[in-house]
């Protein structure tokens, strides 16, 4: 029981600790605007000084995350150097399906393909986590 209550408490810390941060634009300290080509000729550590924070590790990746996604969009030809970054919305980021992920979590390997075939595609990566959630959960009882 002790290896169960660990496994779940470690697999909650890793999912669920994950928080955004916002950059309040709106204010006018922070007036001047930022063009695509300025975010690509920049590091994190620059990033860092335009925000007034001191950028984690998780932001700092982040930061590069969304460097390559505008470095592709330039290179596709949706953005320009003098666009704004706000143009790029990855609409399959940010949303994460619950229906998916409980269905393969409790229902596993079912559950996932219910979800592959009947519902929309953003929903795979919310299914697939509950899937190997799913099987690290059962495997451990089984184990035990």
């Amino acid at each position: 029981m002790k290896k169960f209550f660990i496994l779940t408490l470690t697999l909650s810390a890793i999912f669920w600790s994950f928080q955004a941060k916002a950059v309040n634009s709106s204010s006018k300290a922070n007036a001047m605007q930022i063009t695509v080509g300025d975010v690509l000729d920049m590091n994190a550590k620059e990033f860092a000084k335009h925000t007034g924070q001191r950028a984690s590790i998780k932001e700092r990746i982040t930061f590069g995350l969304i460097k390559s996604k505008l470095k592709s969009e330039v290179k596709k030809g949706n953005l320009s150097y003098s666009d704004s970054p706000a143009k790029v919305v990855d609409e399959s980021g940010g949303s994460f399906d619950i229906v998916a992920f409980l269905l393969a979590l409790f229902f596993s390997i079912i559950g996932f393909a219910i979800v592959f075939f009947f519902f929309e595609r953003s929903s795979r990566k919310a299914a697939l986590i509950g899937l190997i959630l799913s099987i690290i959960i059962y495997g451990g009882i089984f184990l035990l």
